[in-house]
């Protein structure tokens, strides 16, 4: 849907260490999202953490300081058939 409605938005992403799942780009905001299925949110956002997903983003970041990176952590339940939960971090 995000493609849709033309948003910038790239799924996996290759890194040196491993692939991002999405990440949504804004003029002013840049997602970094790590989906996980009947896991946690905070097994998401540790991922990104531990492999350093926003790092790529930093210098875009340092350009312009009031832009802002999101690392975002979800997960999805296959019992609620949903978003069971979601964590964000902001840099």
């Amino acid at each position: 849907m995000m493609k849709a409605i033309g948003a910038d938005l790239n799924s996996e992403v290759a890194t040196n260490k491993g692939r991002i799942d999405a990440v949504l780009k804004t003029p002013n905001h840049i997602y970094v999202i790590e989906f996980k299925k009947d896991k946690s949110s905070q097994i998401a956002l540790a991922q990104i953490k531990e492999k350093e997903y926003q790092d790529q983003y930093r210098a875009w970041k340092n350009e312009m300081p009031q832009k802002r990176i999101h690392l975002l952590g979800i997960n999805f339940s296959t019992e609620k058939r949903n978003i069971d939960e979601w964590i964000e971090e902001t840099l």
